[in-house]
C-alpha cells in the first residue's frame, strides 16, 4: 500500500473512532438524564421530603382530585405543627446534651429536660393521631378501612421489638446452621 493510501486509512479510522466516541457519549449522557422520572402526584408539589409516602397514601387510598387537595392542606397543617414542636424538642436536646458534657453535670437538670423532650414526643404522637383522624373524614369507608390498615401495618413494622427481631433472626439462623455443619 502506498503511503498516500496509509494516510488516508488511518485518517479514515481516526475519523469514524471520533464519531463512535460521540455516539457513545451522546448515548450515555442522554441515558443519564433521561431516566424513567415518575410525573410527581399533585400532593408531593407541596411536601418534597417525603413525596413517596404521600404518593404512595394517595395511590393506596385512591383519592379523587378534591380529597387530595383537601390530604395536602391537611399534611401541611400537620407539619407545621410538627415543625413547631421539632424545633422546640431540638432546643431542648441541645440543652441537655450541653448540661451533659459540663464539668460538674446536673443530673436533676438532664432528667428535668429528659422528660420535656418526652413530653414533645407525647405531644408529637398526639398530632399524628389527630392527623389520620382528619384524614379519615375525607375518606370514603372503602378508603378508611385502607387507611386503617395501612397504619396498621406501618405501625406494627416500625415497633422497635420488630426491627430488633428482623435484624436478629438471620444471624440465629446462620448460626443454627454452622452447627450442624
Amino acid at each position: 500500500m502506498s503511503e498516500s493510501g496509509k494516510k488516508k486509512v488511518i485518517t479514515g479510522l481516526i475519523i469514524f473512532l471520533v464519531i463512535a466516541n460521540i455516539i457513545s457519549l451522546s448515548a450515555l449522557w442522554y441515558s443519564l438524564v433521561k431516566k424513567d422520572i415518575p410525573v410527581p402526584h399533585p400532593v408531593m408539589k407541596t411536601y418534597k421530603r417525603k413525596p413517596d409516602v404521600m404518593g404512595f397514601l394517595c395511590d393506596r387510598l385512591n383519592l379523587d382530585p378534591s380529597q387530595i387537595d383537601q390530604f395536602n392542606r391537611l399534611r401541611k397543617e400537620h407539619f407545621d405543627k410538627i415543625k413547631t414542636i421539632n424545633d422546640s424538642a431540638r432546643l431542648i436536646r441541645k440543652r441537655m446534651f450541653d448540661e451533659v458534657f459540663k464539668d460538674k453535670t446536673d443530673t436533676a437538670k438532664i432528667n428535668s429536660l429528659s422528660k420535656k423532650l418526652g413530653n414533645y414526643s407525647a405531644i408529637k404522637e398526639k398530632y399524628l393521631a389527630t392527623h389520620f383522624s382528619d384524614l379519615k373524614k375525607i375518606c370514603n369507608k372503602e378508603q378508611c378501612k385502607m387507611l386503617e390498615r395501612l397504619v396498621d401495618r406501618s405501625s406494627r413494622s416500625f415497633s422497635d421489638y420488630e426491627r430488633r427481631d428482623l435484624h436478629r433472626k438471620p444471624m440465629h439462623n446462620q448460626r443454627k446452621r454452622q452447627r450442624t455443619k
